[in-house]
């Protein structure tokens, strides 16, 4: 295999890996298609269903709030 070949093997799994990272970090989604996107839309840029909802932003914070609120005070 040629230098070449595995540099090109190297940069495909580079661009798969941050599609996916992309994917992972969207804030709006499409009820209809479950298209992500990062930015608020009316209608869904894939479908152009109106149906499109916000992704929780942050989870983590999130679920800490929700630990706090659970917990009795002393």
């Amino acid at each position: 295999m040629s230098m070449f070949e595995r540099l090109g093997e190297k940069v495909e799994r580079f661009k798969q890996e941050a599609v996916s990272a992309r994917d992972d970090s969207v804030n709006y989604r499409c009820r209809n298609c479950d298209e992500g996107f990062h930015s608020e839309q009316q209608t869904c840029p894939e479908c152009g269903s109106t149906e499109v909802y916000q992704v929780r932003a942050d989870p983590e914070a999130e679920a800490e709030t929700d630990t706090d609120t659970d917990e009795a005070p002393e």
